[in-house]
């Protein structure tokens, strides 16, 4: 997901690498004014869970929980996909 490289993009060890990604936050409308790695991440958190409570909640909740627990992609995408067959 893109979202999750954006975040592991953010903790890169190279510092031109987090500016580049931090200029996300000014590009999506974010904010006016350039930011340094931690506030973009924050304001990027924000964007993603503004955008994706309107297009899908679970997804959004699910992918903010694995951030949170270090998983990849592919380990909470298949888990998603069992618990929305479970719900069917």
């Amino acid at each position: 997901m893109l979202w999750t490289v954006v975040m592991t993009l953010l903790d890169d060890d190279c510092a031109h690498v987090r500016e580049l990604i931090s200029s996300l936050a000014t590009q999506l409308n974010c904010t006016k004014l350039p930011v340094m790695p931690q506030r973009a991440r924050e304001l990027l958190v924000e964007y993603f869970v503004n955008v994706m409570m309107n297009l899908d909640a679970l997804m959004c909740v699910v992918c903010l929980v694995a951030w949170c627990l270090g998983f990849t992609t592919s380990d909470y995408e298949s888990e998603v996909l069992e618990v929305r067959i479970t719900l069917m």
